[in-house]
């Protein structure tokens, strides 16, 4: 079959917008919302479907719950890092390293926050409100203890990080 230059040829399944999620995620929408909204809790502002830290851009606003703070009542991690005794040099230390991560992580993405850090046995349990953090945080954790990381991916869009001992 041959196609004149510039004809459309479908090359697999059209993208529909405003189409629900591949998978029932509470948390995220594949639509764009309309209007501004500021979070209740944390004050990060959504407009035009981005969301930013600053203020609202002049007129209507409503309020509500952002993914991030939805994540972090419901306490439902997106990512979640099982940190073994044998990497912790100091508690202090890594959790220093890991709110370094995230305070950069914050600047662009907004919805990438540290839920907790907290003690797992005899290692630590870091959870996130982002996969991209969890990434990062376990990423600087591998380089600096010079191990590999195990990233396992779910269906619903999360992510778990563990090192075999």
């Amino acid at each position: 079959m041959t196609t004149q230059p510039g004809a459309h040829r479908p090359s697999g399944p059209r993208r529909m917008h405003g189409m629900p999620p591949k998978h029932d995620s509470p948390y995220e929408t594949d639509h764009k919302q309309t209007g501004t909204m500021v979070c209740d809790d944390c004050r990060i502002v959504q407009h035009g479907g981005r969301w930013s830290w600053g203020g609202p851009p002049p007129g209507e606003t409503h309020g509500g719950l952002c993914p991030a703070c939805r994540r972090i009542r419901d306490r439902r991690p997106a990512g979640t890092i099982h940190v073994p005794a044998s990497m912790l040099d100091d508690d202090f230390t890594l959790e220093k390293m890991a709110r370094s991560v995230e305070s950069a992580e914050r600047e662009e993405h907004p919805l990438e926050r540290i839920i907790d850090i907290e003690p797992e046995g005899d290692g630590l349990l870091i959870t996130t409100t982002g996969m991209h953090l969890a990434r990062r945080i376990s990423a600087h954790l591998a380089r600096r203890s010079h191990q590999k990381a195990h990233v396992r991916y779910d269906e619903q869009d999360e992510v778990t990080v563990d090192w075999n001992e």
